[in-house]
């Protein structure tokens, strides 16, 4: 992957501000579904999304390769979770 040169770093910025928000409300609303509940698959997979676009934007920005890798591995975080609560595809 190349990062990309053609937008400048305050739109990756406020790219990865915006989302990281979506992020806390899809979290916030995950929390409050109890458990079993088929929606929670659906906030899972907007959240594992999310993270993955935000640390593409990151490298894109420019952003230290570690710091992206550990965002990364949230979203690896994430899928497993996903995994265990509901199985594999």
């Amino acid at each position: 992957m190349v990062r990309d040169t053609s937008k400048d770093e305050a739109y990756f910025t406020e790219e990865i501000i915006k989302c990281e928000e979506e992020i806390k409300e899809d979290e916030k609303e995950l929390l409050e579904l109890p458990l079993g509940d088929a929606r929670r698959e659906n906030y899972f997979s907007a959240i594992e999304d999310r993270k993955f676009h935000n640390a593409m934007d990151k490298y894109a920005r420019g952003d230290d390769i570690k710091l992206v890798k550990k965002d990364l591995e949230e979203v690896i975080s994430i899928i497993q979770k996903k995994h265990s609560e509901f199985g594999f595809d």
